[in-house]
């Protein structure tokens, strides 16, 4: 994609105007880079509402020896967003989702962000989720905030987080939180797979008011350290184990959330798996 700053931008920056019912699919985001003093990011929602980017891939962004700025993947101040069945990896610099989780001033209300069926590898920087309201409150669009717009997190892999390329690894966690609301985050495996701490500076987080992470199982969520204990059986579907520790030992889903990346009903076994993934009956059936 060459360099610059934005790949895709979508919405108005003013409060009273805003873009309606957006669609991005079956897309390919390759390399795009960070230009002198500004972060590169290959989506931006600016007041657009029930937007829904699916089915795409997003790699090498910000590749350069130190990105400028915060990257993101995707970046939006907006109502709602459904990010899922996405695929990001390798070598992405920034989070793969940042939100300020903005309300519009419009009359239909149409729910919670959801971010869910996504896999996530091989990355080079911050989290994969990172979700803020309180500091930003009051500057632009972020004024209209509402927990009420915050995503619900579903059955996400993320593997091989944070490889230190670059600038200081800094925060590795599925879910970067500056929310004081219930987080919604359920089946999400992450894996660090890195020789380097967790963190530097700060702790990975993953809770309503920034708590540490276990890096053992913690509910519905699974944080180990190394691929042995991830319980998944490659790394190019990512399926789980059929007897490992990702299969049917998930919360149940919503409807919306009942087939995994590959379109397997979930769940299909006696239980929702863990991950992005739902290992079929016979274990073998490919993508």
């Amino acid at each position: 994609m060459g360099s610059g700053q934005v790949g895709i931008v979508l919405g108005q920056l003013n409060k009273d105007g805003f873009w309606l019912d957006i669609e991005i699919a079956n897309v390919h985001f390759d390399h795009y880079y960070s230009a002198k003093t500004f972060s590169s990011q290959y989506i931006v929602a600016n007041n657009s509402y029930n937007v829904k980017i699916h089915d795409c891939t997003f790699k090498n962004l910000g590749m350069v020896k130190n990105p400028a700025g915060h990257t993101a993947v995707i970046y939006y101040d907006v109502g709602k967003v459904d990010v899922y069945n996405n695929r990001f990896g390798p070598n992405n610099f920034g989070n793969d989702v940042r939100c300020k989780n903005a309300d519009l001033p419009i009359k239909d209300y149409m729910g919670l962000s959801r971010i869910y069926n996504n896999i996530s590898f091989n990355k080079r920087k911050y989290p994969f989720v990172e979700a803020q309201n309180v500091a930003d409150q009051g500057k632009n669009i972020r004024s209209y905030y509402r927990s009420r717009t915050g995503p619900q997190i579903y059955n996400n892999t993320c593997y091989n987080m944070a490889i230190g390329m670059g600038n200081d690894p800094y925060i590795t966690a599925l879910y970067d939180c500056y929310r004081n609301d219930t987080i919604i985050c359920y089946n999400n495996l992450f894996v660090k797979l890195r020789d380097v701490e967790w963190t530097t500076n700060n702790k990975a987080m993953i809770a309503t008011t920034g708590g540490p992470v276990s890096k053992t199982l913690s509910g519905s969520n699974i944080f180990v350290a190394n691929w042995s204990e991830s319980g998944l059986a490659d790394s190019v579907y990512f399926r789980p184990k059929a007897n490992g520790p990702l299969h049917n030992t998930g919360k149940p889903v919503p409807a919306w959330a009942n087939k995994d990346i590959y379109g397997t009903p979930r769940p299909t076994g006696a239980g929702v798996d863990i991950g992005a993934v739902e290992l079929t009956a016979s274990g073998s059936k490919k993508p």
